[in-house]
């Protein structure tokens, strides 16, 4: 997700600039397994956080992950307006 990446500070150019020389290439930071894997890393550790607080269930920071954390949050909100229950995780 670019914007995930560019959150985390990694680079990530749709477009060439206008100046650009023709061998120009787009940067990519995903595509750097050290810079991606540093990212991750915090990425993951903020949602761990973050759900664990929230839930006190590491499955839902992975659920997150995976899933994307919007979904998680609608899946969240629609299920405290029926009942208040949660299906939860295997």
């Amino acid at each position: 997700m670019p914007e995930t990446a560019r959150h985390y500070g990694l680079v990530v150019e749709r477009y060439k600039p206008l100046n650009a020389p023709k061998n120009y290439v787009l940067r990519d930071d995903r595509t750097n397994i050290g810079l991606s894997t540093t990212a991750a890393t915090r990425y993951l550790k903020d949602l761990m956080t973050q759900y664990d607080q929230w839930k006190g269930d590491l499955r839902f920071a992975l659920a997150a992950w995976n899933w994307g954390q919007g979904n998680l949050l609608k899946l969240d909100k629609a299920f405290d307006a029926q009942d208040n229950s949660h299906p939860g995780f295997p």
